[in-house]
């Protein structure tokens, strides 16, 4: 007697379309995508890359908002993560910049699916920065693909600049760089928009902006030593953002971009 069977709920037969599409990443293309440094494991992540953002448009979404997961407990896991960071909707933040493709943080956030070995930044860095961002009151940051938008252009041009201080235990990756780098942006770009001179919504401007800001800093203070090591509060993050200020006004003026930066432990040579 042939048998009927009734566990599909647990298991099933593999479609022959998703086989052949399969193919290919079995048996040529079979690397780990986590595994940025040879060629078979970018070829692995392009695809995925690629499927994450058909699924988008399939489902008018987001790509960074698709989530591959491997079963169904990690699909479980992920689902109540994400139950219980939406009791406060700016963590969503945090996913969208571990997961998203045009994200400068992409799996670089210490976040419970990011799978690959690089924790960089700290999710309270990205969300007490949006946080920041969001109590401007500046309407066109009621959207949140502007607001997400605005963060990445703004920190990709960092990254660009500054490539060499985007590793582990870097000042500029700590929740106060962080926050205290956009608040400086940030302050600039929004007086410009209150004179409307600047289009919040366009990327262009904004890169344009973070990019003359960044030609008056100097990415040796990020690893200079800092007169005090506790930072992490309003006071000291105020500190953090007025050494900036200062720095960039030494620099327009001809001047050492340490002097009179109180923030500095002492002069570097």
């Amino acid at each position: 007697m042939q048998p009927t069977y009734l566990d599909y709920n647990a298991t099933t037969s593999t479609d022959l379309r998703v086989v052949e599409a399969m193919r290919r990443y079995s048996l040529v293309d079979f690397g780990n995508a986590s595994s940025l440094h040879h060629s078979h494991g970018r070829a692995a992540n392009q695809a995925i890359d690629e499927a994450r953002r058909k699924v988008a448009a399939l489902l008018s979404a987001k790509p960074g908002e698709i989530l591959f997961t491997s079963d169904a407990t990690v699909t479980s896991a992920a689902t109540l993560l994400t139950a219980r960071l939406s009791i406060d909707n700016r963590y969503e933040f945090v996913a969208t910049a571990d997961n998203d493709p045009e994200s400068p943080f992409r799996n670089e956030i210490d976040w419970p699916t990011n799978r690959t070995r690089v924790h960089l930044v700290k999710p309270a860095a990205i969300e007490t920065a949006v946080r920041d961002i969001q109590e401007r009151k500046i309407p066109e940051f009621e959207d949140k693909d502007t607001l997400i938008d605005y963060f990445f252009t703004l920190w990709k041009e960092v990254k660009t600049n500054w490539r060499d201080l985007w590793v582990a235990e870097s000042k500029l990756l700590s929740k106060v760089g962080i926050v205290c780098m956009t608040q400086y942006v940030t302050n600039s770009v929004a007086s410009s928009y209150d004179l409307a001179q600047l289009d919040i919504t366009n990327p262009e401007p904004v890169l344009l902006r973070t990019r003359e800001l960044l030609i008056y800093q100097q990415k040796d203070f990020w690893t200079a030593n800092w007169s005090l090591t506790g930072k992490d509060n309003s006071a000291g993050r105020r500190s953090v953002v007025d050494a900036l200020v200062q720095i960039g006004r030494n620099k327009r003026a001809g001047r050492e971009w340490s002097e009179d930066v109180e923030l500095l432990e002492s002069e570097p040579e």
